[in-house]
């Protein structure tokens, strides 16, 4: 908590800061990447091991399954993937990536739980990036690939 807290300080203080923002990041990814457990930690293990109904999800666990990573390495893979597509995110649309990093801690507290629910939004990122290069077919593209992370989202 105490860590939240300063890093919370040094965005306020600092808010152009990428020293401070990648500190923020770099704690994201340790809270999400090596959690052992959450509210839905044992329906997310058990969707890796025998997988559900969304197929682009799936796809990524049969990868990850593929290439013999455990369910915490996957989880820590996936964080890092997501975090950094985030990270890079705030760098692109933003001059201020500290205090984005502020401001996206807290989407973060709320949704790291929900790994699809977040792989859905991550996509929806870069989804976002093709609208306004005013790249339609792209931005159709990643939502429709959004759709198969997590058909809710």
């Amino acid at each position: 908590m105490i860590i939240v807290i300063i890093l919370s300080f040094g965005c306020l203080l600092f808010p152009k800061s990428k020293i401070i923002a990648i500190c923020f990041f770099l704690l994201m990814w340790t809270l999400w990447g090596w959690n052992t457990w959450n509210g839905d930690f044992d329906a997310y293990q058990l969707r890796y091991e025998t997988f559900g109904y969304e197929f682009g999800y799936n796809g990524i666990c049969v990868i990850f399954n593929y290439l013999n990573f455990s369910f915490q390495a996957y989880l820590i893979s996936i964080s890092a993937i997501v975090l950094f597509v985030a990270y890079k995110f705030g760098c692109k649309y933003t001059n201020y990536i500290a205090l984005y990093s502020l401001g996206y801690f807290f989407i973060f507290i709320l949704e790291f739980v929900f790994i699809r629910n977040y792989l859905a939004h991550t996509i929806s990122l870069l989804a976002f990036s093709q609208l306004v290069n005013k790249n339609n077919l792209k931005f159709v593209v990643y939502i429709l690939a959004a759709c198969t992370i997590h058909i809710s989202s």
